[in-house]
């Protein structure tokens, strides 16, 4: 059954950690490459389509959360929410369940409105949790949590054992005269991320951008990029067979999110543990926790990605000597840092099972 890589490879954890697990999941129509482990009971709960209608979106989830849960009443089942849709059905049907949050989804501007009721709200649904996975630093600083809170784990979305000691060198053959940036996952942020592929297809016709991945915003991308013959859209892969590869054919890894958007100025992205894995500098939106991250394993830059002019500044400053020394430098760190470790979320889920 296809899903996110982040999802496939924390269920495949808790399954190799012991866990008797079965996996519901909604088909969105994206990351169709990536397929969880036949070894795993799965179901499949149909179509779903990524950026549909939140109401029409939740009762589907509501209605088939109520069927999972009147088939899944046996003693001891503890159920694990990826994302707070599940998790707030699974708080008002009093069961036992495990929150993850890898996104502020209410942390965009069309959630204006209610964004402080969804907050209130979202902190309700950990309250009720056994415990709540944090991918991100950042959330649990902007939700106002302790560092030491018992209700809370930090578990950063990395690389996956998959590439456990098969670390390549650092990258030693930038030439600035021709380099190729490229996009790695679900495209998303058209405002920047799209300005960034515009901005190399009319100044920079002897640069490459390649666009990886697909996502609802697809569309939208290709109507602002897809005049340009030195951007590309390579299409959909598969995470992690083919990240290797991929990364071999980028010299620089663009990850410039809308910085004016909650979620975005908060989040910690897994881009930024990829990049430091295969020895590529990633240029990140400034004003964000990303930006902190990547100051802190110098291994990048941060700009204003809404201004043309920053872009082109920063395209026009980059040097082969500055893009070596930072490949150097990533290189330098070790491998455990770009790796999933999920010693400490087995043992805080045994703890409240």
């Amino acid at each position: 059954m296809n899903s996110q890589p982040g999802i496939i490879r924390r269920v495949e954890a808790l399954y190799t950690a012991g866990f008797m697990c079965k996996f519901y999941s909604y088909n969105t129509g994206i990351y169709m490459q990536n397929r969880l482990s036949e070894e795993i009971e799965q179901y499949d709960l149909g179509r779903l389509r990524d950026g549909c209608d939140h109401r029409s979106k939740l009762w589907k989830i509501l209605l088939s959360t109520i069927k999972i849960v009147k088939k899944e009443k046996r003693r001891g089942t503890v159920y694990y929410a990826f994302g707070m849709k599940q998790a707030l059905i699974l708080s008002f049907l009093n069961v036992s369940y495990i929150y993850e949050i890898s996104d502020i989804l209410y942390g965009y501007s069309k959630f204006s409105k209610v964004s402080s009721l969804l907050k209130l709200l979202d902190k309700w649904i950990i309250r009720c949790s056994r415990l709540t996975i944090m991918t991100s630093e950042g959330f649990r600083r902007w939700l106002g949590y302790a560092e030491n809170d018992s209700k809370i784990l930090i578990q950063t979305n990395r690389l996956g054992l998959y590439y456990a000691g098969k670390r390549p060198s650092a990258k030693s053959d930038f030439n600035t005269e021709r380099l190729v940036f490229g996009f790695v996952g679900a495209p998303r942020s058209v405002e920047t991320l799209g300005r960034f592929g515009r901005i190399i297809g009319t100044k920079f016709p002897h640069h490459k951008f390649l666009i990886y991945g697909e996502s609802s915003q697809i569309g939208a991308f290709r109507e602002v990029l897809d005049s340009y013959p030195n951007v590309e859209f390579m299409g959909s892969f598969k995470n992690p067979e083919e990240l290797s590869s991929i990364y071999e054919t980028i010299d620089v890894v663009v990850s410039t999110y809308d910085n004016s958007q909650l979620n975005e100025q908060i989040l910690d992205t897994n881009k930024l543990y990829e990049c430091i894995f295969f020895c590529r500098p990633i240029v990140v939106s400034k004003d964000t926790y990303s930006a902190r991250q990547v100051e802190k394993y110098r291994c990048g830059y941060s700009i204003d990605s809404s201004s043309d002019e920053s872009i082109e500044r920063f395209i026009e400053g980059l040097t082969t000597e500055g893009l070596k020394n930072i490949s150097t430098m990533e290189r330098n760190l070790d491998e455990s840092i770009s790796l999933d470790n999920s010693d400490e979320l087995i043992q805080r889920i045994n703890q409240v099972m």
